[in-house]
């Protein structure tokens, strides 16, 4: 096919060739041939090309007729389904996907709810998307946000709400706005912004990379996907104004979210002994998401359950707390069972220097093999300063300790009495959280002093034992 100019004052043609533009047009052409499930997975960059071209058609309004007849229809019915992207969109009205990337029927498997969310670890949506990786083979999945979100400003306005005046969040928003709480909490700490529009507008950024976060976090066929490069997750957002999609590309922090996902699999018996370091960079990461109230969904099932009852335990860690019951250590952590091995007692003390406590840990040491030991005081701790009292009073007037504290206070006194000597300060609050630190140290002095096991492993190199002060 060329084309011509017909000059009608000279009467001569001229000839222009072909339309320099035509292996493109055939391409792009040829793509909107209805995919199938005879067709071979599309590879991801290809896939974002012809995404990145369908919204631009549909920006300027020149979008390609559409392929809808019995035909096309039929071929559908016989050949199934070859999806060349998944899209997990907002369900708003406003955003019909089919029209934002100028797609045919079989291009798009689309899984829509309010926000964009990843919404329950497990089921439905998940197991959705895992069918389209899996079994459908598509190799670029896409969270797309939106400008103008009214999930998400719905989600902020009642967030800002309870933060001023304590308002109960209204009962049609709660379960949205629990799957929205990290995004939202986020971006109304950090918008540099007072206006509303702004912290929304960072929070619909947010939520999207919290989607992909979730989404590599709560399953194993994408984690995997990802990890063997048999698929990519993109994030992405709409302008309802212009009808523009801006990608943003993967997760800024895939390869960390894969890190930590992996990690987050039921440990046993079979796995090896966790080195020290990466214990305690687990531990932080774990308090980390537990101080913002990101924590991880826990794989808490019968599979597990079977896992840990027939290949045994292996925990990356042995805790000595205190027995307060306002710290669960596995919510502090952000842990699952398998993974913490734990010691309690009201004070973290170390106890009798031989028997239960001692041999509960030096079995954590010599048998379970775990390499990392927190000693784990806590701020405000009820047996710290119900010593502290009873000392004090002895030291001001000779009263008796009473008998429910004399036990504890053995154990106690010396922390206790160097914090009273060694503060500089009266008040019985600042005594008493010295004295939760030296406590911490007195506790390891004697552990290393009253355990063959443990000064054995220390020396060799295969333990470490930490303190630490829970807030």
């Amino acid at each position: 096919i060329q084309g011509g100019i017909y000059d009608i004052t000279t009467g001569k043609v001229t000839f222009l060739g072909k339309h320099p533009r035509q292996n493109e047009i055939l391409a792009n052409s040829n793509a909107a041939v209805i995919r199938t499930g005879l067709d071979a997975p599309m590879p991801a960059p290809e896939v974002l090309k012809r995404l990145q071209q369908g919204n631009a058609r549909y920006v300027i309004g020149h979008v390609d007729n559409k392929l809808v007849n019995m035909k096309m229809r039929q071929s559908l019915v016989q050949q199934g389904q070859r999806p060349m992207a998944i899209i997990l969109g907002c369900a708003d009205s406003r955003i019909a996907l089919d029209h934002v990337f100028d797609t045919n029927p079989g291009d798009l498997f689309v899984v829509r709810n309010a926000g964009s969310v990843c919404g329950a670890t497990s089921g439905g949506l998940i197991g959705s998307m895992e069918y389209g990786v899996g079994h459908l083979k598509a190799q670029m999945l896409v969270v797309l946000g939106h400008t103008s979100c009214g999930a998400v400003a719905a989600a902020m306005d009642a967030h800002l709400a309870k933060e001023r005046s304590g308002d109960d969040v209204p009962d049609g928003l709660k379960a949205l706005l629990e799957r929205l709480a990290v995004p939202v909490k986020m971006a109304a700490a950090q918008c540099s912004s007072n206006a509303l529009a702004d912290k929304v507008a960072l929070a619909i950024e947010l939520n999207v990379w919290h989607t992909i976060e979730q989404l590599l976090a709560n399953s194993k066929v994408m984690r995997d996907a990802v990890a063997a490069g048999s698929l990519q997750i993109q994030g992405g957002i709409y302008d309802i104004t212009t009808g523009k999609v801006t990608f943003l590309g993967k997760h800024p922090r895939q390869n960390e979210i894969l890190a930590n996902s992996n990690a987050a699999v039921i440990r046993t018996g079979l796995d090896a002994p966790m080195p020290a370091p990466e214990v305690l960079k687990r531990l932080q990461q774990g308090n980390a998401r537990y101080v913002i109230g990101h924590v991880d969904n826990k794989l808490v099932n019968m599979k597990m359950r079977q896992s840990l009852v027939q290949q045994g335990q292996r925990p990356m860690a042995i805790i000595l707390g205190c027995a307060d019951s306002r710290i669960a250590l596995d919510h502090v952590f952000d842990t699952n069972p398998g993974d913490l091995f734990v010691v309690r007692n009201a004070g973290s003390v170390c106890g009798a220097t031989s028997g239960g406590l001692i041999g509960s840990m030096e079995y954590g040491v010599g048998h379970l093999k775990a390499q990392m030991l927190v000693v784990l005081g806590h701020t405000s701790c009820g047996a710290v300063a119900a010593a502290m009292d009873a000392h004090l009073a002895k030291e001001r007037s000779g009263d008796d300790v009473p008998d429910g504290l004399k036990a504890l206070l053995e154990r106690l006194a010396v922390p206790v009495k160097m914090a009273a000597a060694q503060c500089s300060s009266n008040a019985l609050a600042d005594k008493v959280a010295l004295a939760i630190e030296l406590n911490v140290w007195h506790t390891i002095e004697q552990l290393l002093a009253n355990s063959k096991v443990m000064r054995d492993a220390v020396a060799a190199g295969s333990l470490q034992i930490q303190g630490g002060i829970y807030d």
